[in-house]
């Protein structure tokens, strides 16, 4: 059985499509990090001494591609959506029994407790996945995606103000000086909507695997962390 970091294994077979859509998540990640990347590097160059800390500095001009290349990934991101979706309904998908079980009642505060989940992530795809299968928990990654979008889309088009500060190295100032070209109210947004997908996505994986282990009689998820430490702040 294949198992990546946050693929799901929603019913007795593994579904390829799975993992496709898993990998998709993460360069969509990776995609909306090399924005900041770009973004951050664009203000170490007008500071005197950023150039100093790294030499090779990527301008904002790549912004707006790298918001591109987010955007386009988090359409593969749908589209890998559909594609389970599409093999789960050629397969005749259905759910595992143990998703019943009231032994994941209180999994994802368990898992909590080891830092592994968010409780509130966990509850919410617990109930959308025994009210409605797990398409209804596709359905529900489909209208979260759609916030995630519509705030890279309002980046996008703030980047377009912000280039022209940009290029006059004024970028930094229009940030401190909360000017029209302040583009952190918008990459909030993109960072806390991204967030709270990721959040669902990999509730939603650690359930699934947990429901499977516990339909193959395989132990669960907590054998493997029983010795870690709560995280505490």
């Amino acid at each position: 059985m294949i198992m990546g970091g946050k693929n799901h294994q929603p019913c007795g077979k593994y579904l390829h499509n799975s993992t496709l859509l898993s990998l998709a998540m993460s360069q969509a990640g990776i995609a909306i990090e090399m924005a900041n990347v770009h973004l951050e590097q664009t203000l170490l160059a007008e500071m005197p001494e950023g150039k100093a800390v790294i030499p090779e500095i990527d301008t904002f001009v790549n912004f707006p591609g790298a918001i591109s290349v987010a955007m386009r990934k988090l359409v593969v991101v749908r589209e890998g959506i559909a594609r389970l979706r599409a093999q789960m309904k050629g397969l005749y998908y259905e759910d595992l029994p143990t998703i019943m079980s009231q032994q994941l009642d209180g999994f994802g505060d368990l898992l909590a407790k080891h830092g592994m989940v968010s409780a509130t992530a966990y509850q919410a795809v617990l109930h959308t996945h025994r009210q409605g299968k797990f398409y209804a928990v596709l359905d529900l990654f489909d209208t979260e995606l759609d916030t995630v979008i519509d705030a890279a889309n309002a980046l996008t088009a703030k980047a377009e103000i912000s280039m022209e500060a940009a290029g006059n190295s004024r970028l930094l100032a229009e940030l401190e000086q909360n000017g029209d070209g302040n583009l952190r109210p918008e990459f909030a947004a993109l960072y806390t909507s991204w967030a709270k997908f990721n959040d669902l996505f990999l509730a939603s994986s650690l359930l699934s695997t947990e429901a499977f282990y516990m339909h193959e009689g395989t132990g669960s998820l907590l054998d493997r962390v029983q010795k870690l430490q709560p995280i505490t702040t």
